[in-house]
């Protein structure tokens, strides 16, 4: 055999181990490089499937929500929540204590103030209950007891609304009477003083009272003495008098 045959054949010898990892390296590296990618692609996909899902989820949670006891969108700005308690009876109130329960006059040693003007016609006398002094307490959603015994009627609202002012807490809501149609209601309870609006298909009762009587009276009992004949407002003179 010649020296260039066992030139070939040692140099084979000593070049083979070298080539071959170098040639299994170069495989093992697109191979992992080609599960990296597959791996990378798997996660992404998980990650976009979680990502919709939990979107989903919350996006059904939102349309399923009582959104009453929070900030209020844009539609609910404009189109005000149902009542969700009506007039009843009083055989068929729940048992809420009432706001203020009647009074015969005769037995209340002094009278609460009575303006001249207002016409004494289906007033009422009313004593206040301790459900006024926990005002402070009162939350969206709480159910008022407020009746109005001229027509028989137990209102029980739901607090819909609360605005505080300074020393005062007003609440407000809806009521539905036996006309089907949402009216207002709206009580104020000041440091001293305890204030009603209730609009009910007999037309509408006002309250005023302290934290102790009051008189409960029809709104039309309290404009029967205005006249009308003279201005409710002046415009000052040129002198700035």
């Amino acid at each position: 055999m010649n020296s260039r045959a066992w030139g070939w054949i040692v140099g084979g010898m000593f070049n083979w181990p070298r080539r071959k990892p170098q040639t299994r390296k170069s495989s093992v590296g697109r191979l992992r490089t080609t599960w990296l990618l597959v791996g990378l692609s798997c996660v992404a996909l998980l990650g976009i499937g979680i990502g919709v899902l939990a979107w989903y989820g919350t996006h059904e949670r939102t349309q399923g929500t009582d959104t009453t006891s929070g900030p209020a969108s844009a539609v609910e700005d404009a189109v005000p929540a149902a009542p969700v308690r009506s007039g009843r009876s009083e055989s068929e109130v729940e048992d809420v204590q009432a706001l203020w329960t009647a009074v015969a006059e005769g037995n209340v040693a002094v009278l609460p103030h009575y303006a001249p003007e207002w016409s004494v016609e289906a007033r009422v006398l009313v004593s206040v209950s301790d459900v006024a002094s926990s005002a402070a307490n009162w939350r969206i959603g709480d159910t008022l007891a407020l009746p109005i015994p001229q027509i028989g009627e137990i209102y029980q609202p739901v607090i819909e609304e609360i605005d505080d002012a300074v020393g005062a807490r007003a609440v407000l809501g809806w009521i539905s009477g036996n006309d089907g149609r949402r009216r207002l209601f709206v009580v104020t309870v000041g440091p001293k003083n305890l204030f009603a609006f209730i609009d009910t298909p007999q037309g509408s009762y006002e309250l005023l009272a302290d934290h102790r009587y009051g008189w409960l009276l029809p709104s039309s009992s309290m404009k029967a003495g205005w006249d009308y004949s003279k201005p409710d407002f002046t415009f000052p003179n040129g002198d700035g008098t």
